[in-house]
């Protein structure tokens, strides 16, 4: 059974190119033809920490499993791909530019633990409503532009570019004190619920 868990292990690698980092693995490019990857949470019996800019850019991947083991996702990381749905590890605390970009994607979990959410992260695509965790501090401008969002949950005191969110959101967000609740889209207008 360890022979085949290792032979399983070498062969998920082989999909992979990876260089050490300080706290472990950095998956640089992926060079497999599966489009649905499932990145795993150690190679060379190191954890996987971090998803390079551009490692899974235009890889024409349907779906991807992140792992747990992930503390950063770079820029472009997973950009113009088919994505429909992705879940972000806890552990994942940076969320880079344009990291998830041009994908199709309709739901996205973001949990307690993410900080930072870079610009353009989660534009153009197809989501339609969004829950920003406590532990998220900032959002970069245009973060979730080019997506049609009407329900979106929120942390108090967010600092939020230009157009994060959606063109009117920031003006009512900060109207309403930066309060933390769920804010609603309906006939054009925002409102807001604790």
């Amino acid at each position: 059974m360890r022979q085949i868990l290792a032979a399983m292990a070498l062969a998920a690698s082989a999909d992979f190119e990876v260089i050490d980092g300080t706290s472990g693995v950095i998956i640089t490019k992926y060079i497999g033809r599966d489009v649905a990857v499932e990145i795993p949470p150690q190679i060379n019996d190191r954890p996987v920490t971090v998803i390079a800019d551009r490692a899974f850019r235009d890889a024409g991947l349907t779906s991807v499993v992140i792992p747990e083991s992930i503390a950063s996702i770079g820029d472009e990381a997973f950009a113009h791909n088919h994505l429909v749905r992705v879940i972000i590890p806890a552990r994942a605390a940076f969320i880079g530019i344009l990291a998830f970009a041009g994908n199709q994607l309709t739901s996205v979990v973001i949990p307690e633990g993410v900080v930072s959410i870079s610009e353009y992260a989660f534009a153009r695509n197809r989501l339609e409503g969004v829950v920003i965790p406590n532990t998220t501090t900032s959002i970069g401008s245009g973060a979730f532009s080019g997506n049609q969002l009407a329900h979106i949950v929120i942390g108090a005191n967010v600092r939020l570019g230009g157009y994060a969110l959606n063109e009117q959101f920031e003006y009512f967000y900060s109207e309403n004190g930066n309060q933390a609740g769920t804010y609603i889209l309906h006939n054009s207008e925002w409102n807001f619920k604790r």
